[in-house]
């Protein structure tokens, strides 16, 4: 995600987004595709980057189809 620094140490998108408020508003469209959450922390030994911009997870892109369903009916 490519972003300027504008007003302080705020991040702001190319569009004028803060990076703080996308983040809110992904966390908020993860959370609504499930019924409950828990947080888990890991200390990982190695991290591979996967782009979510381009590609979801199976499991991710079955819920987001079921709930399209569920919205339909």
């Amino acid at each position: 995600m490519v972003g300027v620094r504008q007003e302080g140490s705020h991040f702001r998108d190319p569009v004028g987004r803060s990076l703080m408020l996308q983040r809110l508003e992904w966390e908020a469209e993860v959370r609504s595709l499930y019924d409950g959450m828990v947080r888990i922390v890991i200390t990982p030994t190695w991290v591979k980057l996967i782009d979510f911009e381009t590609t979801f997870p199976p499991a991710v892109e079955e819920l987001i189809r079921q709930r399209a369903e569920r919205q339909r009916a």
